[in-house]
């Protein structure tokens, strides 16, 4: 693993459970409830788990690009997680990820879970699957971004390594977005605004979208 990959992937693991709290009773909730959180004002428990879903994610494709072994992931994932039950669900995440090596099945796991310990049960279901899916071409872009990667080449590995889940005709307006931003936390935001929007247009279509359809 190359040293620079390394550290990013160290620095990204090492703040993913901040988001969840103590069990509440159980609430049940929808997908409008989710895009509503997931434009979360600052310190609302809801969204933070949508942003700590969307960090684990963003590490796992991470390891993905590094060729990471499971042992490797799974060290990363209880990194100085002392917090008992925290311990055990990233233990559960580690074995989702052994076995499927699916970026989105672990994060929606995590969702679910982090949003439970604040009393609010969401199920998992394809369209949360296929929307925390949906960001993965922009964490690429991202990672490739930190890691001093040109643009165009970004582009071109994003959709060799994606293949039928890259964004297609949009990838150089993906791609842009990406790399003109100009924090951390604009460039985090990008791939919330992507999951909300495709849990929006899931709860129109009964679907959720495949491709990058823009920002504006």
């Amino acid at each position: 693993m190359r040293p620079l990959l390394a550290g990013l992937l160290t620095a990204v693991a090492a703040g993913l459970l901040a988001a969840c709290a103590h069990i509440q009773n159980s609430t049940q909730r929808d997908l409008a409830w989710v895009a509503d959180a997931a434009n979360h004002a600052p310190g609302d428990a809801r969204g933070e788990c949508i942003d700590s879903a969307l960090r684990t994610s963003y590490a796992l494709v991470a390891f993905q690009r590094a060729r990471s072994s499971d042992s490797e992931v799974q060290a990363s994932l209880v990194n100085n997680v002392d917090l008992q039950q925290l311990r055990v669900q990233r233990l559960h995440e580690a074995e989702i990820w052994a076995r499927s090596h699916d970026p989105a099945q672990v994060s929606v796991n995590h969702l679910t879970w982090c949003l439970a310990q604040d009393g609010m049960n969401v199920v998992e279901n394809v369209a949360l699957v296929d929307c925390l899916r949906l960001t993965e071409p922009a964490a690429f872009l991202s990672i490739a971004r930190r890691t001093g990667e040109p643009q165009a080449r970004a582009v071109q590995g994003m959709n060799s390594f994606y293949a039928t889940k890259a964004p297609g005709d949009n990838s150089e307006s993906l791609a842009e977005a990406v790399y003109a931003a100009p924090t951390d936390n604009d460039d985090f935001r990008i791939r919330v605004e992507l999951f909300s929007r495709c849990v929006a247009h899931a709860l129109q279509d009964s679907g959720a979208p495949r491709e990058y359809r823009g920002l504006q």
